[in-house]
């Protein structure tokens, strides 16, 4: 499945955020650039955990 969240803007422009997930890992991306920003696996204990390392703001 898959969802549009939005992240920031960027020269008056809305830069959304892609979301990918199923029940066992998601990954976010963005348009802009064509940058990932979070991969979400289950760790151990079946918590997803993101294993990437992302800004939280568009601006970083």
């Amino acid at each position: 499945m898959h969802r549009l969240k939005p992240f920031g803007v960027l020269n008056g422009r809305e830069v959304p955020v892609i979301e990918l997930f199923s029940d066992k890992c998601a990954v976010e991306l963005l348009p802009y650039g064509a940058s990932v920003r979070a991969i979400r696996v289950p760790d151990r204990t079946d918590k997803l955990t993101d294993i990437c390392l992302g800004y939280d703001e568009l601006e970083s």
